[in-house]
């Protein structure tokens, strides 16, 4: 019985952050650039989008908006997004849920499966154009970047 209560209690941890984890979609690590617009006060700025799912995308800017603030986001390769800010920022990334319909949604997951399809040609053209390197210096017979190797540039 003791060799079961040690156990439980460490994996207590992995439970709570199994609780706290309330996404629908699975996230994937990029580095892409975008645009941020605040539609409330006409403000915008560029911004890094860190990760994204068809549900929401993590974001640093140098403008901050509130938790709940309307935003409109334009990521390069993905098009744009409307959502609201659901976790505000700070020095760490803030957090956008999108207001997506189905089919976009939908498009959008068939990008992020792109992305981590290594012979993706499509990838390849997002990626160089997000790192300024240009498409006709990427060679075609070298794998395509995946989007680890993208954000660790």
């Amino acid at each position: 019985m003791q060799g079961l209560a040690f156990a439980m209690k460490d994996a207590e941890p992995v439970i709570a952050r199994a609780k706290a984890e309330r996404r629908r979609f699975r996230r994937v690590r990029v580095d892409l650039p975008g645009r941020l617009f605040i539609p409330a006060d006409g403000r915008e700025a560029r911004c890094t989008v860190q990760d994204i799912s068809p549900g929401g995308a993590a974001i640093r800017c140098e403008l901050a908006p509130e938790a709940g603030a309307a935003v409109v986001v334009y990521v390069d390769g993905f098009g744009r997004f409307e959502g609201a800010v659901a976790r505000p920022g700070g020095v760490t990334p803030f957090g956008v849920a999108f207001h997506c319909t189905p089919s976009k949604r939908e498009r959008t997951a068939e990008q992020l499966t792109l992305i981590n399809s290594s012979t993706s040609p499509w990838w390849t053209r997002a990626c160089c154009a997000a790192m300024s390197v240009p498409a006709s210096r990427a060679s075609p017979s070298s794998p395509a970047p995946t989007a680890r190797s993208c954000s660790a540039r």
